[in-house]
């Protein structure tokens, strides 16, 4: 999906006799013309196959590993522009009310830190009886991110500007930006902290897998995961 900016720039005067009794009120905006494209691998689909359920751990968190994929970002001119993601299914992460020491997904930050809480991680599908079977982390890895064709810089802001109407950019040394679409991503040229116009950019995903201990669960048929998240575009 796509965010683009449309605003007008409006300026509307009244006036009267006098002078002193005329004010102006001004609106305004921009306008950007921007049509960058976001593509997903593999057609934005990830597969970690079948799960046994006799196979996993009633007491422990089950790690279910690691899978890859890219999101890859084609501008028709260079344009400056980041990307936010949301959790679809995040009434199902079973994260989100279970603590670190329940529940957690190993190696899913790029610096290999390990993920925990709804902040984030996404849901990934409820069993029939709507217990929620787990979760998934997506960490970008910061060293393959190529930009121009060139490799780039990973930088991160959330997504509100200050009172100059300027994001507050930031070095992504984790990999992981917040779900909900609460921080924006984009890519610079390495030592530099502000967004680079780019016709093309390519981040590299470290997509992990986790499962709840199955003692929170009462299936003994089969589960489905059915993960989903919306990454949107925003023009810089």
């Amino acid at each position: 999906m796509k965010k683009v900016i449309l605003a007008a720039a409006i300026a509307v005067a009244t006036s009267a006799a006098c002078a002193d009794s005329s004010v102006v009120m001004k609106v305004q905006g921009k306008m950007n013309n921007a049509s960058c494209t976001p593509e997903l691998s593999n057609g934005g689909s990830i597969n970690f196959g079948t799960i046994a359920l006799d196979q996993l751990s009633p007491t422990q968190t089950n790690q279910m590993g690691q899978k890859d994929m890219s999101l890859t970002i084609r501008c028709p001119s260079p344009t400056k522009v980041a990307w936010s993601i949301a959790d679809n299914k995040e009434d199902s992460n079973a994260a989100a009310h279970l603590s670190s020491s329940e529940f957690y997904i190993r190696d899913a930050m790029d610096n290999g830190n390990d993920a925990w809480g709804a902040g984030t991680t996404y849901g990934v599908g409820k069993t029939d009886a709507g217990e929620n079977i787990g979760a998934y982390a997506i960490s970008t890895r910061i060293n393959e991110v190529t930009a121009n064709g060139m490799p780039a810089q990973v930088i991160y802001a959330p997504a509100y500007t200050n009172a100059k109407g300027e994001y507050m950019w930031r070095n992504l040394s984790t990999g992981v930006i917040a779900n909900g679409n609460a921080e924006i991503e984009t890519a610079t040229t390495p030592g530099k902290m502000s967004p680079l116009a780019v016709t093309n950019v390519v981040y590299p995903f470290k997509v992990s897998l986790a499962i709840v201990n199955t003692n929170r669960l009462t299936t003994t048929d089969e589960a489905q995961l059915s993960g989903e998240t919306t990454i949107t575009l925003i023009y810089l």
